[in-house]
């Protein structure tokens, strides 16, 4: 990988690549029903906004929409680096956390 040699970025798989598990991830972070969202997309981000507001689902002719893939030419490249993400920042939210102390006698 081209980045990955040249700058020494550390890339790692995706958590999930499985639609359902990157719509759940922002829907669980913009959810704000219950307690305050845990995601908040700036104003200085207008294409993510953009992107976010105008995801579609496939919709065959004749039939109800497919909730398991976006429409054809839906720009879901931000949708998916930040779900990838996100799931990156759920799982360590969610590790616990374990807290070492070592007392001299």
């Amino acid at each position: 990988n081209y980045w990955a040699t040249r700058y020494g970025i550390r890339m790692f798989p995706a958590r999930s690549k499985f639609f359902h598990d990157r719509v759940n991830v922002w829907a669980t972070g913009l959810a704000c029903a219950t307690r305050p969202p845990t995601i908040f997309v700036t104003p200085a981000c207008p294409n993510t906004w953009n992107e976010l507001l105008n995801l579609t689902y496939q919709r065959p002719r004749g039939y109800e929409y497919n909730t398991d893939k976006w429409a054809t030419g839906t720009q879901d490249h931000g949708f998916d680096a930040g779900a990838y993400a996100l799931m990156d920042f759920q799982r360590l939210s969610v590790k616990p956390l374990t807290v070492r102390r070592s007392f001299a006698a």
